[in-house]
């Protein structure tokens, strides 16, 4: 870890592979014994605790070394949604470019069919999954790889939509 890094130690996606190996290794086998038939429950349970415990680390990990070179995200997320103002995000919202997207740009995207074969995509894979959930088999038959590149293209879209 870069010689004990604090910045790397704080990071988010540290955070998040200790949060899911905590959740995954100690509450895993009660979950999975708790939720034996019911795995869409199962997955929202697993899912909720491994948020709720990247919260807790983020925070913990936050005031244990003092760092806040993540704190200007989270303020354009809230200036962004409310009318939080400070020096920073007036800087960085003060441009055009910064707005939400204008809806001309969804109609391009639709014109050139390149959003509804991403949606359909997104709506096979989503189909999939929840089947494979439903049914009991722990998602033994969605691929791995077309789950990621979906959940990573919808946080694409989110973070393009949003900034």
């Amino acid at each position: 870890l870069m010689f004990l890094n604090p910045m790397l130690l704080s990071s988010l996606a540290l955070i998040f592979a200790v949060a899911t190996l905590g959740v995954t290794g100690v509450a895993g086998p009660a979950l999975r014994a708790t939720f034996s038939r019911r795995p869409l429950a199962l997955f929202t349970v697993r899912t909720l605790l491994i948020a709720g415990a990247m919260v807790f680390l983020k925070l913990t990990a936050t005031v244990v070394f003092g760092i806040e070179d993540d704190s200007h995200v989270f303020k354009l997320l809230r200036a962004k949604f409310t009318s939080f103002e400070d020096f920073d995000t007036l800087l960085y919202f003060c441009g055009a470019v910064y707005n939400f997207l204008p809806s001309s740009v969804y109609w391009e995207l639709t014109e050139t069919t390149m959003l509804p074969r991403a949606l359909v995509a997104t709506v096979l894979v989503a189909c999939a999954v929840l089947r494979d959930l439903l049914s009991g088999r722990g998602g033994r038959f969605a691929d791995p790889v077309l789950v990621f590149l979906v959940v990573q293209g919808a946080a694409f879209f989110a973070l393009g939509a949003l900034i």
